[in-house]
C-alpha cells in the first residue's frame, strides 16, 4: 500500500516550537553518507545543494535578479550556505543569510570563510521575525517557504527587506495541487513540509504582502529529473547507503522518493518558481 492509497489523515496542529524541532531533527545532519550518496553525488555532481534545481536554478537566479559585484542580496533560509556562496562567486555579489536551524547556519559560516570572491554573511534566525536596517537590491528564498507555517510574516520579511520598487523577491516553492489529508500529513512528517498551499493561495498570499507584480513559471522538469536521479543513486548506492543509515532508513528514502515523483508526475503537486516585485 502506497501512501497515496491510505485513508486521510486529520489535519496538521503543529506550534513553532514543533516546526523548529521537527526540522532540527530532519536537517541538523545533511552531511551523513545517504546525502552524499543519494543526492550531492549523483544529482550536483558534489554540490551541497538542498533543492531541485541545481545549477540551472542557480543560472536563473543569477539572469534573473541581475546580480553584480558587491550588489547587496538577502538569502531568507539559507540553509549550508552553498547556493550562496557559489553565487558569490559567480558575480561577486554580497549576500546576508538568515537561517533559523542553528546547526545549518554554522555550516553556513565555515562555508564563508572558504569564499574567494563575494561576501557571505550569517545570521541565525527566525525569518518571520527577523528585519535589517539595511536594504537589499535582490532577496531570493529557495525551496523554504514550505516548511515555514507563517507565510504573511516571511513575505513581510521579504518586501521590507527591498530597496526602492526596482527590487525582485525570487522564490521556489512546491504547491499543493490536490494532495489528501494523509500526504501533506506524511510531508510534515517527513520533511517538515508544514507550508504547503494551493497556488491561488500563494499568488493571494504574495499580494497581500504587497508583491503586486508577479510571473510564475512551473519548474515540475527540474523536480522530475531530481527525484529520478536520486532514486536510480538509491538503489545504485543501496549497499553503503544500507550500512551507513540501515535498512528501515534506506527503505524510507525509496519509498518518500517514490511518492515524491508520484505526486509531481500526477500533478498532485507543483515546482514552481515566482518572481515578485512590488
Amino acid at each position: 500500500m502506497t501512501i497515496a492509497d491510505s485513508a486521510p489523515a486529520k489535519a496538521i496542529a503543529a506550534s513553532p516550537a514543533d516546526i523548529l524541532r521537527r526540522n532540527q531533527e530532519l536537517y541538523d545532519n545533511v552531511d551523513s553518507p545517504v546525502w552524499h550518496l543519494a543526492v550531492y553525488g549523483p544529482v550536483f555532481g558534489g554540490a551541497r545543494y538542498i533543492n531541485m534545481g541545481g545549477d540551472a536554478l542557480v543560472a536563473q537566479l543569477v539572469d534573473t535578479l541581475a546580480l553584480r559585484a558587491a550588489d547587496p542580496v538577502l538569502d531568507l533560509g539559507c540553509g549550508t550556505g552553498d547556493l550562496a556562496a557559489r553565487l558569490c562567486s559567480l558575480t561577486g555579489c554580497h549576500i546576508t543569510g538568515v537561517e533559523i536551524n542553528a546547526r545549518q547556519a554554522a555550516r553556513a559560516r565555515q562555508t564563508a570563510h572558504g569564499l574567494t570572491h563575494g561576501r557571505l554573511d550569517i545570521e541565525q534566525a527566525d525569518v518571520t521575525r527577523w528585519s535589517s536596517p539595511q536594504k537589499f537590491k535582490a532577496v531570493y528564498s529557495i525551496d523554504t517557504l514550505m516548511l515555514v507555517m507563517d507565510w504573511p510574516a516571511f513575505l513581510r520579511t521579504a518586501r521590507q527587506a527591498l530597496a526602492g520598487p526596482g527590487g525582485a523577491f525570487v522564490a521556489t516553492v512546491i504547491l499543493d495541487n490536490g494532495l489528501n489529508e494523509f500526504q501533506r500529513h506524511a510531508f510534515w512528517e517527513e520533511d517538515g513540509f508544514i507550508g504547503l498551499v494551493r497556488r491561488s493561495d500563494a499568488r493571494n498570499l504574495f499580494t497581500e504582502a504587497g508583491f503586486g507584480r508577479q510571473q510564475w513559471k512551473s519548474c515540475d522538469d527540474w523536480a522530475v529529473a531530481c527525484l529520478s536521479r536520486i532514486e536510480a543513486a538509491l538503489h545504485a548506492e543501496q549497499k553503503p547507503i544500507r550500512r551507513a543509515v540501515g535498512d528501515a532508513a534506506w527503505q524510507n528514502w525509496v519509498e518518500m522518493n517514490a511518492t515524491y515523483l508520484e505526486c509531481f508526475r500526477s500533478g498532485k503537486m507543483v515546482y514552481a518558481m515566482v518572481t515578485a516585485r512590488p
